[in-house]
C-alpha cells in the first residue's frame, strides 16, 4: 500500500510539472501563468506534507512546505481571477478573501 501511495503522489506531482511547463508555453497572460503555476507548486507541497509515510526532511523543510501548501486557496483564487475576470476592479477583495482562506 506504501508503495502504490508513493507510486501515485509521484505521478501526481510530475503531471503538475507537466502541467506548468505547458502553461508556461502557452500565450496567456503573465498573471495567469504564475496563477497556475502557484496552484501546482502549492498542490506538490501539500502531496508531500500529506504522505502516508513521513518524509525524512529536517524539520524547517516540513515546515516551509506546510506555509506552501496553505497557499493553495489563495492560489487557486488568484488562478480563477486571472482566467475569468477581464475587469480587475475587485481584485484585491478577491484576493484578500483568499487569502483569509489561506490563513484558516
Amino acid at each position: 500500500m506504501e508503495l502504490f501511495d508513493f507510486a501515485l503522489r509521484s505521478a501526481t506531482i510530475a503531471l503538475l510539472a507537466v502541467i506548468i511547463i505547458v502553461l508556461w508555453r502557452s500565450p496567456i497572460e503573465r498573471s495567469g501563468r504564475n496563477a497556475a503555476a502557484l496552484v501546482a507548486l502549492s498542490t506538490t507541497a501539500l502531496l508531500l506534507v500529506k504522505s502516508l509515510t513521513p518524509l525524512n526532511l529536517p524539520e524547517w523543510a516540513m515546515a516551509n512546505l506546510h506555509l506552501i501548501g496553505a497557499l493553495e486557496p489563495l492560489a487557486i483564487t488568484w488562478l480563477i481571477l486571472a482566467i475569468f475576470v477581464d475587469k480587475p476592479r475587485y481584485f484585491w477583495a478577491w484576493m484578500a478573501s483568499g487569502g483569509v482562506a489561506s490563513m484558516a
